[in-house]
């Protein structure tokens, strides 16, 4: 039952825009025309500007997960070497005199 009485509102609100815009001068139609294009190519540009973020937080996003990649890298690269010199100073504080000093 709506979807007939909101369709038919649609059509009189079609043919009432399509009156009016009958009634448009020449002035009003070249502003209506011009108001029109300047509205898409603002969309454009506003399209291209979104297209243009989402890159660059992309190509962002990748370099900084490839730091991420290359830093766990060096962490463990370093704990395992931080687990051999603990092994080679307890190794060497089991025969060194001196360190029977610190004890």
């Amino acid at each position: 039952m709506c979807q007939v009485r909101c369709n038919s509102f649609d059509v009189s609100l079609k043919r009432n825009n399509a009156e009016e815009i009958k009634q448009m001068t020449k002035e009003e139609e070249n502003r209506a025309y011009k108001r029109r294009t300047q509205n898409r190519e603002a969309a454009q540009r506003f399209r291209q500007r979104q297209k243009d973020e989402v890159d660059r937080l992309m190509k962002k996003s990748m370099r900084l997960e490839s730091a991420n990649t290359t830093l766990r890298a060096e962490v463990r690269r370093l704990n395992v070497e931080k687990e051999q010199l603990l092994g080679t100073l307890q190794s060497h504080l089991r025969v060194c005199p001196m360190g029977m000093l610190t004890r």
